[in-house]
């Protein structure tokens, strides 16, 4: 079973719903509003709260974790202002150390499988 997680931070502004925002996203849409993320050091933070797993590259934008806590698996896309990971048979308590890098970022997750953007 696979999990997606997504992460961005939007100007004070911005009108969009979280649904049309990913939405937008998801078909690599330029998203007016949003703010560039430090990407470089996002990834890195992720990778550092997986230590032991094995890592590579999956794209030019993209990374592939895999053998997170003795097994799944994490495969995470980004633009410049968005980040996304899925989750492929990771713990619970895996996917929140992913969300709370994104907190470090002040990337509040927005969960598709619920629709909601959590503050």
């Amino acid at each position: 079973m696979s999990y997606d997680l997504n992460f961005w931070r939007q100007k004070p502004d911005e009108a969009r719903s979280p649904l049309a925002i990913y939405q937008a996203l998801c078909a690599g849409e330029s998203v007016e509003g949003l703010v560039e993320l430090p990407i470089t050091e996002m990834v890195a933070a992720i990778l550092e709260a997986f230590p032991g797993s094995t890592s590579g590259p999956n794209g030019e934008s993209g990374l592939f974790i895999e053998d997170i806590d003795g097994g799944g698996a994490l495969m995470a896309g980004w633009s410049p202002v968005h980040l996304r990971v899925d989750c492929y048979g990771a713990t619970g308590e895996a996917m929140n150390r992913v969300i709370d890098v994104g907190l470090r970022f002040e990337c509040p997750l927005y969960d598709p499988q619920v629709n909601e953007r959590f503050r």
